[in-house]
C-alpha cells in the first residue's frame, strides 16, 4: 500500500507475488497493478464456507492489527455466518499469546480462526497446542498459519491445523509437477506457496516480454501482454479478472504426518475459478 501509488502513477507496472490488499481490488484498482497470488480476503473465504458446511456455529477469530489481518477476518466473516464470540486484533510484533489463549479457553468456541504469518504463526500455533486447546477446539486459518516455511519450527503442534489456499503440492497439473521436482532437486525440500507464486510471476513476466519482443517502452502493449497471462500456472487454470487480481480454484487442506515431518494435504476444493467480491467495484473493464 505504501509503494503502489508512486509506482503506478509513474506508469510503471507493479506485479505482486504476495500481497493482495482489498482496497486495490475495488474502487482503487489500477491498470498498472497486478496481483498474481491472491486477494487478501479471498484466502480465508474457503475456510468460512467449509465451516459453514460442517455446521459450526460459534467461533473466536484473531489476527495482527494491520491491513492483511483485517482483510483476513473480513474474508472469513464473508462466508462464515455463525456467531463470532470474540474478535481479537493483536500488535504485529507480539509473540506471546498467553492472554489470547486464556481468553479463547474462557469462551469455549467450537472453532478458532487465526491469521498469523512467519514467526507469529510459529509462536501462536505452538502456544495454542501447549495450552491443550488443539485437542478440544480445532484451529483454522489461511495457508500462512501452517505453510512450508513455518511447519518445521512448529513441529507436531501444527498437526490437524486446517487452512485454505489456491496452491498445493497435491495439484497434478504438468506445470506444478515440473516445478516441484526441479525445486526439490535444487533445494532438497518441498516448495512453499511463496515459491509457487514467485515461479508464476517469473513465467508471467517471461510470457509478457516474449509477446512484446522485449520492448518495454510500449507500456500499453506490455500491460496488455501481462493481462493476457499467457503462461502455464502451477495452480492450473489461471486468468486475471477485470481488476487484475487472479481467478483460481481454492482448496482446504489439513496438516498431516509425513515421515519424520509434516505436510499439507488437500481435503476439499471449495471454490472453482473463483472471482473476488471486489471486482465489481473496479472501474476497469
Amino acid at each position: 500500500m505504501a509503494v503502489v501509488e508512486p509506482v503506478t502513477k509513474a506508469n510503471a507496472i507493479l506485479i505482486s507475488q504476495n500481497a493482495g490488499p482489498s482496497p486495490l481490488a475495488g474502487a482503487r484498482c489500477d491498470q498498472n497493478f497486478f496481483s498474481v497470488a491472491f486477494l487478501n480476503d479471498q484466502i480465508y473465504e474457503p475456510v468460512g464456507a467449509y465451516l459453514q458446511k460442517k455446521g459450526a456455529k460459534k467461533a473466536v477469530v484473531l489476527a495482527p492489527n494491520y491491513q492483511a489481518g483485517r482483510d483476513a477476518i473480513a474474508g472469513f466473516k464473508q462466508t462464515f455466518k455463525g456467531e463470532i464470540l470474540d474478535e481479537l486484533y493483536t500488535p504485529l510484533a507480539q509473540l506471546d499469546f498467553s492472554a489470547e489463549v486464556t481468553e479463547i479457553a474462557s469462551f469455549k468456541p467450537e472453532v478458532v480462526f487465526a491469521f498469523y504469518p512467519g514467526g507469529l504463526a510459529v509462536s501462536f500455533v505452538k502456544q495454542y497446542a501447549q495450552a491443550g486447546l488443539s485437542k478440544s477446539i480445532p484451529l483454522y486459518g489461511g495457508f500462512p498459519l501452517a505453510d512450508e516455511t513455518v511447519r518445521k519450527a512448529q513441529g507436531n503442534a501444527s498437526l490437524g491445523v486446517i487452512t485454505s489456499g489456491n496452491w498445493s503440492i497435491d495439484l497434478k497439473n504438468s506445470a506444478n509437477v515440473e516445478f516441484i521436482e526441479t525445486f526439490k532437486k535444487a533445494y532438497g525440500r518441498n516448495p512453499s506457496e511463496y515459491a509457487a507464486y514467485g515461479y508464476d510471476v517469473a513465467r508471467l513476466i517471461e510470457s509478457a516480454l516474449t509477446k512484446v519482443n522485449g520492448d518495454t517502452a510500449n507500456r500499453d502493449a506490455l500491460r496488455a501482454a501481462v493481462r493476457a497471462a499467457d503462461f502455464k500456472s502451477v495452480r492450473g487454470d489461471f486468468r486475471f479478472n477485470t481488476n487484475n487480481f487472479p481467478v483460481t480454484d481454492w482448496h482446504v487442506q489439513e496438516v498431516v504426518q509425513d515421515g519424520a515431518g509434516t505436510r499439507n494435504r488437500v481435503i476439499e476444493t471449495v471454490f472453482k475459478s473463483a472471482e473476488d467480491r471486489f471486482a465489481a467495484q473496479c472501474p476497469m473493464k
